[in-house]
C-alpha cells in the first residue's frame, strides 16, 4: 500500500507541476488586474485557475487524505510526505486570491467560502486565517475571527499579531472560561470541556488547559488529561503553580496503576514544590507498589514533615517501618497516627500499648 501510494504521489507531483504553470499565468494576471482595481476581470482570472486545477485539488486532497491515516512509522518510510504535504500550497492560491478579489466588492459571503477551500487546501496558510478572520470581523462573527487571528499569529504573520493584541478576544475567551467554570460546578464535565475549548481556541490560557485536564481526568479519558496538564506546564514554568500540573499527570498515570510514570510525574512535581504534600504522598504509594519500601519510608516522612497533623502520613509511614522491621518506629508512628484521630491506625497503635504495657510487667 505504501508503495503505491508513493507512485501515486509522484504522479501527482506531475499533475500539480503542470497545472500551477498554467495556473499561475492566469494568477498573474489576476493579480495585475486587482492592482489595476479591476475586481470583476480578476474573479475572472482565478476563477479560470481554481477551474483548471479542479482535477487536481481533489486528487491531491484524497492524496492527502489517506496519508494522513498512515501510522507514524509507515509516514517515516515515505520520502515524499514533506512534499505532499507542501503542495497544497499552490493549489489554495486561487481560492485565496479570489477570496481576496471578492472580499474588495464586498461579496463576504462568496469570500468566506473561497478562504475556507483555501485552509482545506493548505491548513497551514497563514494568511488566508488572516483574511478570513478580517472578513469575520466585517461580518460580526467575532468569536471565529478571534479564533482566525490567533492561528494566524500562532503561524507568524505579524498582521494578525498586531490585531489579535489590540482585540477584545481575551475577553471573549474570559467569557467562555468562565461559562466552563459554572458548568464544572453543576459537574456537566462535558459542556466544560466545549466551553474550554473555545476559550483555547482564542487565547493559550493555562487555567483553561488545566480545568479542560482536569474535567477530562473527572470522565476518565486521562491521555486527554495528560496532554492539557502538560500544555499547561509548558506554558507556565517558574511557578510553584506549575507543581499542579505534573502532579495530575501523576494522577493520571496512578489511577491506570502505572506506577513508574506516575513516580516520575510526581518527582517533577517535588523539584519545582519541595513542600508539595500530595506529590510526596502519592510517590510514596507508587514507590510502595514497585516494592521500593525505602523510597517510601522517605516519601511518607516528607509528607508527615509537610502536614506534622496527617494521621495518614504517620500510618503510612508506619506501615513501612514494620515492613523494615523496626517495631519501635512503627509503633511510635501508630501512636502518633491515633493521637491525631486517624481510625486505621487505632487498632495498630493498641497493639503497640499492650506489648508495652507487658514488657514492663515482665
Amino acid at each position: 500500500m505504501i508503495k503505491n501510494l508513493t507512485v501515486s504521489c509522484f504522479l501527482l507531483s506531475f499533475s500539480l507541476a503542470a497545472s500551477s504553470q498554467n495556473a499561475a499565468a492566469l494568477l498573474k494576471s489576476g493579480d495585475a488586474k486587482m492592482a489595476a482595481k479591476n475586481y470583476a476581470g480578476a474573479i475572472q482570472d482565478y476563477s479560470s485557475a481554481v477551474t483548471m486545477n479542479e482535477p487536481t485539488v481533489a486528487e491531491y486532497q484524497k492524496k492527502l487524505a489517506d496519508y494522513n491515516k498512515l501510522t507514524e512509522y509507515q509516514k517515516m518510510l515515505r520520502d515524499d510526505g514533506p512534499e505532499l504535504t507542501k503542495g497544497g500550497h499552490d493549489l489554495a492560491m486561487p481560492y485565496h486570491s479570489r477570496g481576496i478579489a471578492f472580499a474588495a466588492t464586498l461579496e463576504y459571503p462568496e469570500a468566506l467560502k473561497n478562504f475556507d477551500m483555501a485552509i482545506a487546501i493548505d491548513p497551514k496558510f497563514p494568511d488566508a486565517y488572516y483574511q478570513r478572520a478580517l472578513i469575520n470581523q466585517k461580518a460580526g462573527n467575532k468569536n471565529e475571527a478571534c479564533i482566525d487571528m490567533k492561528i494566524a499569529t500562532e503561524m507568524g504573520h505579524a498582521k494578525a499579531k498586531e490585531e489579535y493584541g489590540n482585540s477584545n478576544c481575551a475577553n471573549f475567551s474570559t467569557n467562555y472560561y468562565n461559562d466552563g467554570l459554572s458548568k464544572v460546578g453543576e459537574k456537566d464535565y462535558n459542556g466544560a470541556i466545549n466551553d474550554f475549548t473555545l476559550a483555547l481556541r482564542m487565547s493559550n490560557d493555562t487555567s483553561a488547559y488545566f480545568n479542560r485536564g482536569m474535567c477530562y481526568y473527572l470522565l476518565a479519558k486521562y491521555d486527554k488529561a495528560i496532554v492539557d496538564f502538560n500544555k499547561a506546564m509548558s506554558i507556565e514554568i517558574d511557578s510553584l503553580q506549575n507543581a499542579q500540573y505534573p502532579f495530575m499527570v501523576g494522577m493520571c498515570y496512578y489511577t491506570q496503576e502505572k506506577y513508574k510514570q506516575a513516580y516520575e510525574a510526581y518527582t517533577k512535581a517535588v523539584k519545582v514544590n519541595a513542600n508539595h504534600y500530595g506529590a510526596f504522598l502519592h510517590r510514596g504509594y507508587c514507590n510502595e507498589n514497585m516494592a521500593q519500601i525505602p523510597s517510601a519510608d522517605y516519601d511518607y516522612t516528607n509528607a508527615a514533615r509537610i502536614r506534622p497533623k496527617d494521621g495518614l502520613a504517620f500510618y503510612k509511614l508506619a506501615q513501612m517501618k514494620t515492613e523494615q522491621n523496626n517495631s519501635k518506629a512503627a509503633c511510635d508512628n501508630y501512636k502518633k497516627a491515633a493521637q491525631l484521630g486517624y481510625e486505621d491506625a487505632k487498632l495498630s497503635a493498641k497493639d503497640c500499648l499492650d506489648a508495652e504495657r507487658k514488657e514492663r510487667q515482665q
